[in-house]
């Protein structure tokens, strides 16, 4: 009883802290809307966009598959393995982090004029590729943080302390006399990133050392055996597309728009990807648990989780997606007078998210139990049907075709990846009675 009331608790502690952490993220896009404004907004959104692709560009597919590889080898006991994992790691992040760098600083420019609304906006893009590197290691650091059974340490510097730092930040810079706000706002941002980055780190190091094995245990590395270009790749597309997926209203908006309409745009897109962040937060819990019951062979045990994550991510979304369909204009309203006229576009986008809150951690389990190649063919499906319809509805009808493409191919996606998840689930269990029998 005492282990099942300790387990609930650590659940609610986890989803209070990431509530916490979405309460200061919703401040932190209304102190950019206001005291940035639409322009700021906009800017802000390309940066954060482009980041958030570039790093998992660079991180090679190792956070995710941190959660499978590092959550078995902490249940085996093997935090020497653990620790070469982690400076492998480390190795490729920085290795790739620094060639994007480079190319970014070279070609920003020319990549600016076309996909950010101008070469004038080349910055945005060469210091998103700085942010790309330290924010990679700052999230790898947290994925082995929850698969460490640290769940809620992780939560505590990734959802909560992030957005309260910047939020902070973003006050004393509005009060200071620095004339370039934005730009200024987007170096403070890479700095705190730095920050928690090592702060992570030192915890992970920590951490490991209360772990460590009797010197008698061995030492030989396992990094040949369990960490190769094979395993990595499908993790590595999948989360590449994965973010390509989330992130292409943003980085459309700008190639339709003015840099005016995608801050407002932006606000839209933050208010509606609240879920995501939910999502998130399961993923640290359920991820493992995923890993741990396949592992097992623990098949019944994976389909519950799977409806588990649809009822907890549905529960969370639904009062907030009749809020955004009765009220969207009042809702915007709160980050400026200007952001109203992004009503429509919130409606639009709610429709899709409604559908990708009722599927649940598809895309995650099948990553889990080892048909990563699967999640990334229908990734790939699914961003090449997306990409085709911004494309032409972006060209048609500006944002609000970019609206709809991104509603209509994230249900897509999710519905097919459930269909998936299901059969696959269903043949692992009667498979399973029946060599039990």
């Amino acid at each position: 009883m005492k282990k099942i009331i300790g387990k609930s608790m650590g659940f609610v502690y986890s989803f209070s802290i990431r509530l916490l952490g979405l309460f200061f993220q919703f401040a932190l896009s209304i102190a950019v809307a206001r005291l940035l404004g639409t322009a700021g907004a906009g800017i802000y959104s390309i940066y954060t966009s482009w980041f958030n692709l570039l790093s998992n560009a660079v991180s090679f597919g190792l956070p995710q598959y941190a959660i499978r590889h590092i959550s078995i080898l902490h249940a085996e006991k093997k935090p020497t393995q653990i620790k070469e994992f982690i400076l492998y790691s480390l190795k490729f992040f920085l290795f790739y982090g620094l060639i994007s760098i480079i190319l970014f600083y070279a070609f920003g420019n020319e990549l600016a004029h076309v996909a950010a609304g101008g070469t004038a906006n080349g910055y945005i893009l060469k210091l998103s590729a700085v942010a790309a590197t330290v924010f990679i290691i700052l999230k790898f650091f947290s994925e082995i943080l929850k698969s460490i059974n640290k769940l809620n340490i992780a939560m505590l510097i990734e959802s909560l302390l992030l957005p309260f730092f910047l939020v902070v930040s973003l006050y004393l810079l509005s009060n200071s006399s620095i004339s370039d706000k934005p730009q200024a706002f987007l170096n403070i941002h890479i700095g705190i990133l730095l920050i928690l980055s090592c702060i992570s780190w030192l915890l992970c190091k920590h951490e490991l050392h209360s772990l460590e094995e009797n010197k008698s245990t061995t030492t030989s590395s396992v990094v040949p055996e369990s960490v190769n270009f094979k395993k990595l790749v499908p993790f590595w597309l999948s989360s590449i597309l994965g973010m390509w997926f989330l992130s292409m209203p943003l980085l459309f908006a700008p190639v339709f728009s003015d840099i005016h309409d995608t801050g407002i745009f932006s606000s839209a897109y933050r208010l509606i990807t609240v879920i995501v962040n939910v999502m998130m937060v399961l993923s640290g819990i359920y991820g493992p648990r995923f890993a741990r019951n396949y592992n097992n062979k623990n098949y019944a045990l994976l389909y519950e989780d799977l409806k588990k994550t649809a009822y907890i991510s549905m529960g969370m979304f639904l009062p907030l997606f009749f809020i955004f369909m009765i009220f969207p204009s009042e809702i915007l309203g709160i980050f400026g007078a200007d952001f109203r006229a992004g009503a429509h576009w919130l409606q639009i986008m709610a429709a899709g998210q409604l559908i990708y809150s009722a599927t649940g951690l598809v895309g995650l389990l099948l990553n889990m139990i080892h048909k990563e190649k699967l999640e990334l063919m229908l990734m790939v499906l699914s961003s090449v049907l997306m990409v085709i319809m911004m494309l032409i509805l972006g060209y048609l009808y500006s944002i609000t075709g970019i609206a709809i493409a991104f509603a209509v191919g994230l249900a897509f996606k999710n519905l097919v990846s459930l269909f998936f998840a299901h059969s696959i689930l269903k043949k692992l269990i009667v498979t399973h009675i029946h060599h039990s029998a």
